[in-house]
């Protein structure tokens, strides 16, 4: 039965790609992605693990007018949907918070993404403004001290305030800024994500870190800045990592995930900023070329005040200190776009997948009698 119920699964989600009633987006040309994420929890202990409930979370991404993200697929139930202190929207799977010893705990879950190119800035050194030109309630917001955007550290502090020194614009402080990355900062993988003093002391780190840094020297100036992570769509994304000691295992198969800064720069408002990415040499191409312009990128949780560096630290801890060993595969490929490629109406569907279904339950029934 569990076979016949895994070809069910698989029959159904083809429907939902072809049948999707997923709006497209108005006047802008589209690409439709496919992606599906798998969660494997293995207790190879002889005691029972209790999980939290961020271990049984999924994110829902961001729905605005250059990117519309759909859940159309998953393994659990949802039992209630949350909003985070950045307001990032989460689901909560309805899944057992225990595992036993000896068992393995699965669960999927697939989106259908719609994303367009985004509008590209025409940004003019001209007419950048000033700090005085940032609304209050930003400054409020996206400047303060957190766990992760440590401004008081005294390096990270003094070298923002030494590159800022006699800028009169917030663009011209973040081109000092970008070009000082250029020139000092390489890229490195750590485990987990890094602190800003951290990535400043070893003039290395990897897309996160290099933009927890940036964002953290950014605020110690008084100019609005987050962290974004999202997810790249790109066929040659391909590989398999081990870490922490064996307990965490992640596969990606055309999609991985990536981090940018967003920083407010008035008169244009907020604008991404890609340090590892995108492979310009010079400051203002770096940012007029972000590749977050792009189709390929999906915007998926803002980092503002969550303690996202700590999190990280405390999981890897937590993890290898037990006998759980986690395998996380992502996956997507593209779908094909409303109007595009050959029309298939929706009872030729239904027909096929109903001959489909009935072929793979007989084939699955012979086998279960050999």
């Amino acid at each position: 039965m569990i076979q016949v119920r895994d070809g069910w699964k698989t029959l159904s989600l083809i429907f939902l790609i072809l049948a999707s009633n997923v709006p497209h987006i108005p006047g802008q040309p589209t690409k439709r992605y496919l992606y599906t994420t798998f969660y494997s929890f293995e207790n190879r202990g002889d005691q029972a693990y209790d999980l939290t409930e961020e271990d049984l979370s999924i994110a829902l991404f961001f729905n605005d007018s250059w990117q519309i993200v759909t859940v159309i697929n998953s393994t659990a139930l949802v039992l209630k949907e949350n909003v985070d202190e950045d307001g990032n929207k989460y689901a909560i799977l309805d899944l057992p918070y225990r595992i036993q010893p000896n068992s393995c705990l699965n669960f999927s879950v697939s989106y259908l993404i719609e994303v367009s190119e985004k509008t590209k800035l025409d940004i003019d050194v001209k007419k950048a403004g000033g700090l005085d030109d940032i609304l209050i309630e930003l400054v409020q917001n996206f400047t303060g001290e957190t766990e992760t955007f440590t401004i008081h550290d005294r390096s990270v502090y003094q070298l923002a305030h030494q590159l800022a020194l006699n800028e009169t614009t917030v663009l011209g402080v973040v081109l000092k800024f970008v070009s000082w990355f250029i020139s000092n900062i390489s890229y490195g993988s750590f485990e987990t994500p890094r602190y800003p003093n951290e990535t400043l002391l070893d003039r290395r780190g990897d897309c996160d870190d290099q933009a927890i840094l940036l964002v953290t020297m950014l605020r110690s100036v008084g100019i609005p800045a987050y962290l974004q992570i999202g997810i790249i769509f790109n066929e040659d994304i391909q590989g398999k990592t081990t870490s922490w000691n064996g307990h965490l295992r992640i596969e990606k198969k055309g999609v991985g995930w990536h981090g940018w800064a967003m920083v407010y720069i008035p008169p244009w408002g907020w604008v991404p900023i890609d340090l590892t990415l995108e492979s310009s040499k010079t400051a203002l191409s770096k940012i007029v070329n972000a590749p977050e312009y792009k189709d390929f990128i999906v915007y998926g949780i803002k980092v503002s005040n969550q303690p996202y560096v700590r999190e990280a630290y405390e999981a890897r801890e937590k993890l290898m200190k037990s006998k759980i060993y986690i395998t996380n595969i992502d996956s997507a490929i593209q779908a094909p776009t409303e109007g595009k490629g050959v029309f298939i109406s929706p009872t030729v569907v239904i027909i096929g997948l109903s001959i489909t279904v009935l072929v793979i339950i007989t084939v699955l029934l012979r086998r279960s009698k050999v």
